[in-house]
């Protein structure tokens, strides 16, 4: 069944390459509802809440920071109340470094995201984002969509999934009773430091030594295998000299006939 859930893309003037043919694809696909050109934090407030969108595109720069919107960038501090104000199924940050802020808000909103873990190529973005429009308007679920248009050996875009099973109230709002435990939000003190870390260190764990969980392929994996990629390299270089030597030595002894 074709996807007919509301749509807002959120696309601030960039010198992306792709973007406006990204966009025009997009809203095409899905009959997203545009906001683009000189897009401020205010006119996102305005247009969430008006448009109440069940699926929420940001397709801009980013950084640790968070997105940035023409007036500035907007971190997961002020993005959350802002998404806050309507029932947003899935979230796609197609920015540069979103992981961060998407994790934030995942503790506290029962939704899901879908964020980058690195600087990602404009080209790559494009495509990704498109494919996923596609397999969205074809009837595949988020989380579908996403494995169907992510990259061929993706280290790049992250699938966080929303709440498991029943998590909203009759009011519509999160029934953080039910979330799974490692959505329930961590406890602080009276000085609001973090008492119970659990959640974090795996996190941290996951991004230094990967997990399948996270989709992460892990810092200390990665540098091993550079580690080993360089080690053969180096071992080439040395036998090639090695060889070198052996060949001088037969040359200059003319131990070689030729």
């Amino acid at each position: 069944m074709p996807f007919r859930k509301s749509v807002l893309f959120v696309a601030p003037a960039t010198d992306l390459h792709y973007a406006s043919k990204e966009a025009e694809e997009v809203v095409n696909l899905l009959h997203a509802n545009l906001l683009n050109g000189r897009v401020e934090i205010g006119d996102l407030i305005e247009r969430v809440r008006r448009v109440q969108p069940a699926l929420l595109i940001i397709s801009a720069h980013g950084n640790q920071d968070g997105i940035l919107l023409s007036d500035g960038p907007v971190g997961a501090d002020l993005l959350k109340p802002i998404l806050g104000t309507a029932n947003v199924e899935c979230i796609y940050l197609n920015t540069c470094e979103s992981l961060a802020t998407a994790m934030a808000i995942h503790n506290e909103l029962p939704t899901a995201f879908i964020s980058t873990i690195e600087p990602i190529p404009d080209k790559t973005a494009y495509v990704t984002m498109t494919a996923f429009a596609h397999h969205l308007d074809q009837g595949c679920s988020y989380v579908d969509a996403w494995f169907q248009s992510k990259a061929a050996g993706n280290r790049t875009l992250l699938f966080l999934p929303a709440l498991e099973g029943e998590h909203k109230r009759q009011d519509g709002k999160a029934d953080m009773s039910r979330a799974p435990e490692y959505m329930h939000p961590s406890p602080r003190n009276s000085n609001g430091e973090i008492e119970d870390i659990h959640e974090e260190v795996d996190r941290l764990s996951a991004l230094v030594y990967g997990s399948e969980r996270w989709n992460s392929p892990g810092i200390l994996p990665t540098l091993t295998r550079l580690e080993r990629d360089i080690n053969q390299v180096r071992i080439l270089l040395i036998l090639v000299l090695i060889f070198m030597l052996l060949l001088a030595t037969a040359v200059l002894g003319r131990g070689w006939p030729f």
